[in-house]
């Protein structure tokens, strides 16, 4: 390429719902608790998985990734049933208490 020619990048965004994960359990059992650890208080399932989802987006992992896209969104249903049940296990492990940090919550 010259100096009178330009290089076009193409880039491509998709929105909606993420490619499947290719996680195993216990590899998202360790992002969510890296999450937890990083960004402690208290969730709704659906802030946890708009965050969990935020985090493998930033961390590029989980799925593949296609070069030059960029992904919006949160992760599909299915895998948002292995999360709610990792969720569970933890509740059930102790590691994690249902309510809120306020008085009678």
């Amino acid at each position: 390429m010259n100096s009178t020619q330009s290089k076009f990048m193409v880039s491509n965004t998709i929105h909606g719902d993420l490619p499947t994960l290719t996680l195993s359990t216990e590899e998202m059992t360790e992002q969510i608790y890296a999450i937890f650890k990083a960004h402690p208080g208290s969730y709704y399932f659906t802030s946890l998985v708009a965050t969990f989802s935020d985090h493998l987006l930033n961390q590029q992992i989980g799925f593949s990734y296609a070069s030059n896209t960029t992904y919006v969104g949160i992760i599909h249903y299915g895998d948002q049933a292995r999360v709610r049940e990792i969720v569970w296990d933890m509740i059930i492990s102790r590691y994690l208490t249902m309510g809120g940090h306020g008085h009678n919550e």
